[in-house]
């Protein structure tokens, strides 16, 4: 059994080969055949016209079996919860171990009776830190008696090591099951090693043995394919054995295929993507049967003309088509947990397609519409982006008229930024918030952030819950949630509008303090326009800034003087997440003209009861959103008395949330809010 995948790595460009059918000589890619058995001879003529097709052989019923292997044991643990070695033998996912080497695989097939092995597929992914470099395997038609015991010798062995021990156990002609039928090694470009054998081995039970990384000081694998027959189906006989490598691996998806000019995503290739000037199709639901055959016309021309025209662009295109949703009422799943199912249905290719799509819209702009709109944009190495404005059709012709516009310099430099709110109107996703906080985004962050004085909060994800939580039966808050960022950040706005003095400026106008929020994932922010974190590098959110547009513009400098960059951007507030040290660092940061604008010794007071009830009307805040979600999700019936108590609490809840009086009263509507639900998840 020797080992090690050979062939291009990601980004290497390759045709399709003719496959054939070893039994019943059907072409399934690249044309018809005469139906004869067609194996390529490794001796070939090296004066073969490079046109010609190259043909490999797939053999009859040969499958990829790992779908039907369980993990009986391994010594490898995992790193963290989510990254467990069963990720390994799922369609998307990472095995990422814990610290050490050598580490012990037994996987047992469930079929009735056993299977053949032909091939071992181990892949890493160029995500991982510690991708696998090469591995042991052993096949046997019983479980081992020893335990695993047998293996120890073989710790840490190297190619040559493992030749030489082989030779002298005997291998090739006793098939001692103790001794590994290969020395699996890993391609350092592909990430990928693949171990044919010929023979080929019948077994039951799998033992791999993980050797050792590249690098790191643990062992990562994003794919485990085990390669064979079932031996429920006829097995070709052993003289009929064909070594069963990299071309039916690509062939039946067990190995990593070639880049082509236009390709499907896939999870795997987030990395290179990420690393690369990368044209990106990101379809969205579609809403017909009619709308989805558009979109597929749309894929079919794209293909066409990206390979004829755009092959060495040194632009990569790549496309995203999400699953069709379903219409069987029988399929949707019901009650509280529906909403955990639907999000399982997520796969890591869908969420990476998301985490792409969010570079180019935010989250709130898609959540406005039940079905997303199809978008295209480039996404260069360095990040910058752009994209084909919504007014433009998205067809073939308009597409590669963008591209062209990009290869030659003139496109335009796409920021994201969420829906303007309207005048006088809170944004969707904070209408729970008090009128007094407003919500910026980029395209009007400039008009009120920086030509205004005031407390802005720069958070990430906006004001959303995970519905899921209600399932928790403590149901308590994180430490750092950011809810309490943000009920904290109302509470003072409250304060502020409860104890505003009057000031008015040369035109008769009154002045006042701005309170604002920001999503900074959702809206695309020039980093000038942020405080500077420790050493000048960039803040990670949620913190609150300052913003003081005469400290901004600065007073007359002495000559010789520069101003500096930090002085003339938004400061970091120095204070503890809570709404008296906030009232305190707005008074203090005033002016000694504009102190005025509060009282302090009245916004102190609300301050404190506003502190004192801040547990409870973070954990108000969250349990109202969980209600409008499941209300969104029809999962509570408005018919039913538990469905009519729900709403009644939840509107009882929301009128006192604000009220610096009304703190008592806030309990007691919580407790009564906390039941509802109790009785709705029994």
């Amino acid at each position: 059994g020797g080992g090690g995948g050979g062939g291009g790595g990601g980004g290497t460009r390759g045709r399709a080969p003719k496959v054939v059918d070893a039994k019943k000589g059907l072409s399934n890619v690249g044309g018809e055949t005469d139906g004869e058995k067609a194996v390529e001879d490794e001796g070939a003529d090296a004066d073969v016209d490079e046109d010609e097709e190259e043909t490999i052989v797939v053999p009859e019923h040969l499958q990829i079996l790992t779908d039907r292997f369980r993990v009986v044991s391994y010594s490898g643990g995992f790193d963290a919860p989510g990254y467990e070695i069963e990720k390994a033998l799922e369609d998307e996912g990472i095995h990422c171990s814990k610290r050490g080497a050598n580490f012990d695989l037994l996987l047992e097939y469930e079929g009735k009776k056993g299977c053949c092995v032909t091939t071992i597929v181990i892949r890493g992914s160029s995500s991982c830190s510690a991708p696998l470099k090469d591995a042991l395997v052993w096949i046997m038609e019983s479980k081992p008696k020893r335990g695993l015991r047998y293996s120890k010798p073989w710790d840490s062995v190297s190619k040559d090591r493992f030749d030489a021990k082989a030779k002298k156990a005997g291998q090739r002609d006793s098939r001692d099951p103790y001794i590994p039928v290969g020395f699996l090694e890993s391609d350092e470009e592909r990430l990928e090693g693949i171990l044919s054998l010929k023979p080929w081995v019948v077994g039951r039970y799998v033992h791999i043995k993980l050797l050792r990384p590249f690098q790191d000081k643990n062992i990562d694998i994003e794919r485990i394919h085990i390669l064979g027959f079932s031996m429920e189906l006829p097995v070709p006989e052993e003289k009929d054995h064909i070594e069963v490598g990299l071309d039916c691996c690509l062939y039946l998806g067990a190995s990593r295929a070639p880049l082509s000019v236009f390709n499907e995503f896939r999870f795997d290739l987030l990395e290179a993507i990420q690393a690369s000037n990368a044209a990106l199709l990101l379809f969205g639901p579609s809403r017909d049967e009619s709308d989805r055959k558009a979109q597929l016309r749309l894929i079919e021309s794209l293909s066409v003309r990206c390979e004829e025209e755009w092959a060495d662009s040194g632009l990569e295109f790549y496309y995203y088509l999400p699953v069709e949703k379903t219409n069987d009422k029988t399929s949707k799943s019901e009650g509280p947990d529906a909403k955990e199912t639907n999000q399982a249905q997520l796969t890591p290719s869908d969420q990476a397609a998301m985490f792409l799509r969010g570079l180019f819209v935010s989250s709130s702009a898609d959540q406005l519409s039940e079905y997303p709109p199809t978008i295209f944009g480039i996404r260069c190495a360095d990040g910058t982006r752009y994209m084909l404005p919504d007014a433009m059709p998205l067809t073939t012709d308009s597409i590669l008229a963008f591209c062209e516009e990009f290869a030659e310099g003139k496109s335009t430099v796409h920021y994201k930024s969420e829906p303007r709110p309207c005048d006088g109107i809170n944004h969707q996703k904070y209408q729970l918030l008090p009128e007094s906080v407003s919500y910026l985004v980029r395209s009007n962050f400039e008009e009120l952030a920086l030509q205004n004085m005031g407390l802005t909060l720069v958070h990430y994800g906006g004001l959303s819950v995970n519905v899921l939580d209600m399932m928790d039966e403590k149901n308590e808050l994180d430490d750092d949630d950011s809810l309490s960022h943000i009920v904290v950040l109302s509470s003072v706005a409250q304060v502020l509008v409860r104890n505003r003095g009057e000031l008015k400026d040369a035109n008769g106008r009154i002045r006042k303090i701005a309170v604002s929020l920001i999503d900074y994932e959702a809206n695309d922010l020039d980093q000038q326009w942020l405080p500077m974190g420790p050493n000048g590098a960039e803040m990670n959110p949620p913190y609150f800034a300052w913003y003081n547009p005469a400290a901004r513009s600065g007073g007359p400098l002495k000559k010789g003087k520069q101003r500096s960059e930090k002085s003339t951007r938004p400061s970091r507030v120095q204070s503890k997440v809570e709404t008296v040290g906030l009232v305190k660092f707005i008074h203090k940061k005033l002016p000694s003209r504009l102190k005025k604008l509060l009282v302090l010794e009245n916004a102190l007071k609300d301050a404190k009861q506003y502190d004192a009830s801040m547990a409870a009307r973070t954990k108000t805040l969250k349990l109202v959103l969980q209600v409008q979600q499941l209300q969104a999700l029809n999962l509570i019936d408005p018919g039913t008395g538990t469905g009519k108590r729900i709403q009644s609490c939840s509107e009882t809840a929301k009128a006192l949330l604000w009220d610096a009086d009304k703190g008592e009263e806030l309990t007691v509507a919580l407790t009564e809010l906390q039941q509802s639900l109790t009785k709705l998840k029994q």
